[in-house]
């Protein structure tokens, strides 16, 4: 009875917050599980694990029909992998297609081109209606997979999640009626993407769950942000995934689970070191090498003995920060120094709480243009654009400057540094590897560096309004000042996303490297890198983790095998390996001012976890 109460509640829930709220299912996982058929399943076709380069094209004899099924379809891969033809229009395809035919009448024919591509390449036949016995034989010997699930939005929504892996396959054919198949038939399957439920589907209590509502609605009344995404995932379904307030500070613009945030340093742990496991498994780079071996300019240098494991856990004596972008502005423009901390006259820019800046100054004309051109080809700005001379400026940099000995010291240098090694091993740019490597083969489109070359601005959470460097209000150029040195493209900040494409990226990792039926990183590799422990860092290797000790950045009921990272701009994600949860919170807090605190002062990160924890059993 009482679960019968909380879906009705939540349920509630959802109709009333529709525009921003996740879409879940009507029904139990076991009744959506029950409610599809597999019927055959040649060489594991189904779920589906696609290449990169591998698109959908679906047939049907009712467009209109199986929308739910191209709509939920699309929920898993990007919209131009899915092309949607009527089954009289049969179109020729590449060698990267695969077929998958949908028959919402059971009683006509397939055209006979139809029969010759079921027999040509890989293919899934679908029936939202039992087929007749005398129209279909054809085509159910030429099929390599075959499937069968009841009309209507509801079954073909969970037909489309069992075909992707997002639940199993797990009904069985009980009908008098007579079809192609005897009753009794039914291959089950194993699940292999996220896919979304409700609490109660995963013993969460929703009722308990409701109460992150009010925790991020108190941040949007303080202050703490214009607007912000919590989703939580448990088990391999996203039970609770909402946005909150604006994109914009004005709040103008209402916000969505759709709106890209600046992830600041989650890239650390999101992008680069994945990208480092990768390599491991490669034989590309070992822990214990020293990073001259993969940086030639720090060969000789104070810094070339650091190891690739003491850069991932913040010991290898680098500073906390160098300010590179002292070195693009001409210092014959300004009286030094350039910043005081402490409100002086003649320093009228705010830039941080207790710090000011001169006006006025000049960017050497060498490193910046007001103009994109083949030299000055890198993006710090709108309006604003960098020459190859200043990376190499920022190299120098990193090569000169001091480097203490032993001891733990938090620094955006080792991430830095440790995008050098990745470069030069694959000879490719960060982006680039991030892209092939782990967003294409897990079909997100909404996760990237260099958003605005793929998304209006519209799309994207307004960041800081930044009166020192750039004057103008970020939106879609990254707040770090390093990574915007670097066009955006940097190994310690630069990703933008959305908390569901994120959720992808932590349900990967936390199923041991291995999602949509692709193994991206090898287990052992990821449980290493989760888990080591080596004083005095309070990181394992590359990741922030509950340390315990009430002064971590988790809430005190996460597992010490919890891990993941925080972000500058208002963000965080968590794996929690032990009671198999995500938790991914994203937000502006940036915006206007990035001296914006509350959010930290309001706990409201940390809270909204502890709701998580209140609501298992």
């Amino acid at each position: 009875m009482r679960k019968s109460y909380n879906t009705l509640l939540l349920l509630l829930l959802l109709l009333l917050t529709a525009p921003t709220a996740v879409l879940h299912a009507q029904s139990t996982l076991e009744e959506r599980s029950r409610s599809v058929i597999l019927v055959k399943n040649m060489q594991g076709l189904v779920p589906l694990s696609l290449s990169p380069s591998e698109r959908i094209t679906l047939l049907s004899d009712d467009l209109q029909a199986v929308k739910p099924l191209t709509r939920r379809l699309g929920s898993y891969l990007p919209a131009d992998r899915i092309s949607v033809r009527s089954l009289t229009r049969v179109p020729s395809l590449t060698a990267d297609d695969l077929l998958v035919v949908v028959v919402t009448k059971g009683d006509r024919t397939l055209p006979g081109e139809v029969d010759s591509l079921l027999s040509e390449r890989k293919s899934v036949l679908l029936f939202v209606d039992r087929p007749s016995a005398d129209a279909y034989t054809h085509a159910v010997i030429a099929a390599d997979a075959i499937a069968i699930s009841a009309k209507g939005t509801e079954g073909m929504s969970a037909l489309a999640d069992a075909l992707m892996g997002g639940i199993p396959f797990g009904g069985t054919l009980l009908d008098d009626k007579p079809t192609l198949f005897p009753n009794g038939a039914g291959l089950t399957t194993t699940k292999t993407r996220l896919a979304t439920a409700l609490p109660e589907d995963v013993d969460l209590d929703g009722r308990v769950l409701a109460r992150i509502d009010r925790i991020a609605e108190e941040g949007l009344r303080a202050g703490a942000y214009p607007g912000c995404q919590v989703l939580v995932a448990k088990d391999g379904y996203v039970v609770y995934s909402k946005a909150f307030g604006f994109k914009d500070a004005r709040r103008k613009e209402p916000n969505s689970t759709e709106t890209l945030y600046d992830l600041a340093s989650m890239t650390k742990a999101m992008a680069t070191v994945p990208l480092v496991m990768m390599a491991d498994d490669e034989g590309r780079l070992r822990l214990s090498d020293r990073i001259d071996k993969h940086i030639d300019y720090l060969r000789w240098s104070n810094k070339g003995d650091v190891r690739i494991s003491q850069l991932l856990q913040h010991c290898g004596g680098m500073p906390a920060v160098i300010r590179f972008y002292e070195e693009m502005i001409d210092d014959a423009s300004y009286d030094p120094p350039l910043i005081a901390f402490r409100l002086t006259e003649g320093y009228p820019t705010q830039m941080d709480r207790n710090a000011w800046a001169r006006s006025g100054f000049r960017y050497r004309s060498s490193m910046v243009s007001r103009d994109s051109t083949a030299v000055y080809s890198q993006r710090f700005c709108k309006g604003l654009y960098l020459s190859p001379e200043v990376r190499e400026m920022m190299r120098r940099e990193m090569k000169e400057c001091n480097r203490r000995s032993g001891g733990y010291r938090y620094s955006d240098i080792d991430f830095l540094l440790l995008q050098e090694v990745l470069e030069h091993s694959y000879r490719r740019g960060l982006d680039t590897l991030f892209s092939e490597r782990i967003a294409a083969p897990l079909g997100l489109t909404r996760l990237c560096y260099r958003p605005l070359q793929h998304f209006g601005p519209k799309e994207m959470a307004e960041g800081q309004r930044d009166n020192f460097l750039r004057h103008q209000t970020l939106r879609g150029d990254v707040d770090d000042e390093a990574a915007a040195m670097l066009g955006g493209v940097s190994g310690n900040a630069g990703l933008f996303g959305n908390a569901e494409s994120c959720a992808v990226v932590c349900q990967m990792l936390l199923d041991g490297g291995r999602y949509g039926g692709r193994m991206l990183i090898d287990a052992e590799t990821i449980r290493h890198y989760t888990t080591y422990r080596h004083r005095p860092s309070p990181y394992a290797l590359g990741f922030d983790r509950q340390r315990g000790d009430g002064r971590g950045n988790t809430c005190e009921e996460a597992p010490m095998s919890a891990y993941g990272h925080t972000g500058f701009t208002g963000t965080c994600f968590w794996i929690d390996p032990t009671n198999q949860i995500v938790y991914i919170f994203l937000s502006n807090r940036v915006a206007p001012q990035r001296w914006n605190r509350k959010l930290s002062s309001l706990d409201i990160r940390t809270r909204i976890q502890s709701v998580i924890y209140d609501a298992l059993p």
